[in-house]
């Protein structure tokens, strides 16, 4: 079997070509996709979190390892809609990269993982502000919302669209789920909305709010 260290490595190294073919060759093995996201690529997406907080790594580093890892879920993501047994949901989920900043880390896995398991995952891009969110939740009647942040200085605009969409009046309850880089689990709880550790913890929280609410 193929260590999954290799995939790990590549993405924090910020290699795209050599993730590409380590992931094909894993592919070719048999190894199912959801296996390399669970145990290569979400963990290397959470060590460059690490490095970015500990100043062992910097933002262009980690926009490298992205790029990375992108390009290895692009070659995964026929594979994983193929041998993923979906949910049978029409529940919509929005996702975002809050007003002031412009990284997408991360957010691509919680798309792909999300979709995975059967939501509708919208994803508004980067530097979304409250009015976006909410037109969007509206427009696509969605229950959920996942707001991420990669700069300390966006955390203030994090913690105005959390209280903006809060403050909205939804014909539905709308669950907010907030992570990033810089974000804890106090600071959510402060702002009023629920933290999501990395994108496989943002994936079962969204599942376990579903189940709740059946």
């Amino acid at each position: 079997m193929l260590p999954m260290k290799k995939v790990f490595r590549k993405i924090i190294d910020g290699d795209e070509v050599c993730t590409v073919e380590i992931c094909r060759e894993f592919l070719d093995a048999g190894v199912p996709p959801m296996e390399i996201l669970e145990k290569a690529m979400i963990p290397a997406m959470d060590h460059c979190g690490v490095l970015l907080r500990s100043k062992k790594s910097f933002i262009p580093q980690v926009l490298m390892s992205t790029r990375a890892m992108q390009a290895g879920i692009d070659v995964l993501r026929p594979y994983l809609s193929q041998s993923q047994e979906k949910m049978i949901t029409a529940e919509t989920i929005i996702i975002g990269t809050v007003q002031g900043d412009i990284h997408s880390i991360g957010k691509s896995l919680v798309s792909i993982m999300l979709e995975s398991v059967g939501f509708t995952v919208v994803d508004l891009g980067t530097n979304i502000s409250g009015r976006e969110f909410i037109e969007a939740i509206i427009e696509n009647k969605a229950q959920y919302v996942s707001l991420s942040a990669m700069l300390t200085t966006a955390m203030i605009s994090m913690r105005e669209i959390v209280q903006e969409i809060n403050a909205y009046p939804f014909d539905w309850p709308v669950k907010i789920l907030v992570g990033g880089a810089p974000i804890t689990k106090a600071f959510a709880a402060e702002i009023g909305a629920d933290f999501a550790d990395n994108a496989a913890d943002c994936v079962e929280k969204v599942l376990t709010f579903k189940d709740n609410t059946d």
